[in-house]
């Protein structure tokens, strides 16, 4: 019971970091409330106040020397006024489904408030790039101090909100983004929950093509609705991976931006052929804008995945006699026009800043033109491996092959972008193999699994809708009671019972390791050079401390079991970087030899270089374990 409670026991500045996040997301839906009328989507609140502050960094960044810390200002006073004109114009009427929402996410959000980050990508990017401009107030570049973070010139998008986040807390507040990633997707639920409400109840129920949309909604969804959508979107969800959803990385953010676009891509369609009339061509329009605004503000590939599902949505006009494709072009205009902003916005910030450290495709020459078979081979057996999200996407794609030759409701237009979107990106992550990865990277299709759960948001709109429908088609025109009891208990639960698969970040090595760093960062002088010797690792625990200690001293390399480290390799090592003092996490007789020192095994142990010799500073002693690397990730 100790071990289960500790799982949700926070500390007090996560704690504190908590109620930071919670602040500025509500920020972020004053800001969005304001920019639509009292009947609007209220789930893309969030996004839409997020989008514009994002634009409003890289403005700053890019075009003035202005402190971030005035932009965040400026978006604290924003946010109070927008808020106090929102309660006035609803009527001092909060949005009762966004509370809903985020009530039945509570236990996720607590939980996700009480871990630490864990994870490779965290550690040596996505943290460092918020920890950057945390710290000096601005972006990394030319003339500015030096960035630890492999990629800086990735978008900030999540940055920001953990740059906000610690504004308010007064501390870098690291688990913010696995905290949004929560509250991302609790609004993604609310928008699912309104396609299964509008595919169950639609009007003229005697209408012989059983695929309508458009029903006399009341104005809120209700629990029953936001929990269904809350479940579908996390329990029921086939990409939901504990190991990314609660940490740092943009794959989920990235993925609940994805499914927003897909769905309000499809409810313009909707719109547009008469078969929905909820909301305005307008407003369905500049909500997608700041939908996909966003999404680029947050991957570099982003882009990409929106081009794509415009072109899937362009056949399904096209094919589609319900919908003029003049008129869906025009309604396109705010999305084309904002999302190229941004993009064109943060190109110009890093090339007039300086900054390098980006992914790019490799020159021509050098592309592994005769591995593709072997590539797409590999992807297909990872495919295999993971049935449910992949069958899921070849019926999308195998409806969409259908609505190719005759689209006519709104499941043959949600297959058609779904499925469309699917094959693009399968094509384009082919592609990214053979031109841009590594030989090694490209022929083990490495990351494609997580690169998938960018659709995630996709796949779930999709599965959804058409349950939905099967559910009103087969079985009834309402939910009863008890499954609604049932959905919301469920919702509730799932996180308080999976709780120990949830917290990955608990694990003996990399607590010590993360523990051990902070002490070092105490012992040695700052600016000290200091080199990492990971010995018999992947590097996975060296990069732990080399973002806690780069922060304080001169990272000089880190030393690996790739770099075949044997007594002449870690000499060669240490000449060539010349560290004053080095950190061996894990013993081994090469190691004593070269080092010329006594390192006992079952610790690890900090050398200081003095009198040409190397001499222990101090030893760390494992807690519990012999091997580091013995042990589960």
């Amino acid at each position: 019971m100790e071990a289960y409670l500790r799982y949700f026991t926070p500390t007090p500045d996560q704690i504190l970091g908590l109620v930071a996040v919670l602040v500025v997301s509500a920020g972020f839906v004053a800001i969005g409330g304001l920019a639509g009328g009292r009947r609007r989507l209220h789930e893309t609140d969030v996004i839409v106040g997020w989008s514009a502050a994002s634009l409003l960094f890289v403005l700053a960044g890019a075009f003035t020397t202005l402190p971030f810390r005035w932009v965040a200002a400026l978006l604290a006073a924003a946010a109070v006024l927008a808020a106090i004109c929102v309660l006035v114009r609803d009527r001092f009427n909060p949005p009762g489904d966004l509370l809903r929402s985020a009530l039945l996410a509570l236990p996720a959000i607590w939980l996700a408030s009480c871990m630490v980050i864990s994870q490779w990508d965290e550690f040596t990017q996505w943290i460092p790039n918020a920890r950057y401009i945390f710290t000096f107030d601005t972006f990394p570049g030319e003339g500015k101090p030096p960035t630890f973070s492999v990629f800086p010139a990735y978008p900030h998008g999540l940055a920001y909100v953990i740059y906000l986040s610690s504004r308010i807390a007064g501390h870098l507040v690291e688990n913010a983004s696995g905290v949004f990633n929560i509250l991302l997707l609790a609004m993604l639920g609310m928008m699912i929950g309104r396609i299964i409400r509008s595919a169950i109840t639609r009007r003229d129920p005697d209408r012989k093509v059983p695929l309508g949309l458009s029903a006399i909604q009341p104005e809120n969804l209700g629990w029953v609705y936001c929990a269904l959508g809350g479940l579908a979107v996390t329990a029921l969800n086939p990409t939901f991976v504990p190991k990314i959803v609660f940490t740092g990385y943009a794959d989920t953010a990235t993925a609940v931006l994805v499914g927003m676009m897909c769905i309000l891509i499809w409810m313009l369609l909707n719109r547009l052929s008469g078969d929905d009339a909820e909301f305005s061509v307008s407003h369905i329009a500049w909500r997608l804008g700041f939908v996909v605004m966003a999404l680029v503000a947050v991957k570099q590939v982003n882009l990409v995945l929106f081009l794509i599902a415009l072109v899937a949505a362009g056949m399904c006009a096209v094919r589609d006699p319900a919908v003029r494709l003049a008129e869906f072009a025009r309604a396109l205009l705010p999305a084309v026009g904002m999302s190229v902003l941004m993009y064109a916005l943060w190109r110009y910030h890093i090339q007039i800043n300086g900054v390098a450290g980006e992914f790019v495709f490799a020159p021509a020459s050098e592309w592994f033109v005769d591995d593709i078979g072997t590539i797409a081979s590999r992807m297909a057996l990872i495919a295999s491996k993971k049935g449910g999200y992949f069958g899921l996407m070849l019926i999308a794609t195998g409806l969409a092959l259908r609505a190719l030759w005759r689209t006519r409701t709104p499941l043959d237009r949600l297959s058609l972008i779904v499925g469309g979107l699917f094959v693009g990106y399968t094509a384009f992550l082919l592609f990214a193999y053979v031109t841009a990865f590594s030989r090694g990277e490209a022929l083990r299709a490495a990351s494609y699994w997580r690169y998938n759960m960018h659709l995630g948001g996709g796949a779930v709109a999709f599965a959804a809708f058409a349950a939905a429908l099967l559910w009103r088609q087969w079985i009834t025109t309402r939910l009863r009671r008890n499954i609604g009891w049932i959905a919301i208990v469920a919702m509730l639960a799932v996180p308080l019972a999976v709780a120990g698969k949830i917290r990955f970040d608990i694990r003996p090595a990399k607590t010590y390791v993360r523990a051990t760093a902070e002490e070092i960062v105490k012992i040695v002088p700052a600016g000290a050079r200091v080199s990492i010797l990971d010995l018999g690792g992947n590097g996975s625990f060296g990069v732990i401390a080399r973002y806690v200690i780069s922060s304080h001293t001169t990272i000089a390399g880190e030393l690996t079991a790739a770099g075949a480290p044997s007594r002449e390799n870690i000499a060669k090592f240490l000449g060539s970087q010349k560290p004053a003092y080095v950190w061996v996490h894990y013993p081994t007789p090469a190691a004593r030899d070269a080092l010329g020192a006594a390192l006992p095994d079952g610790s690890s142990h900090l050398l200081r270089l003095a009198e040409g010799r190397w001499q222990v500073v101090r030893s760390w002693a494992y807690p519990g374990y012999t091997n580091p690397y013995e042990l589960p990730d």
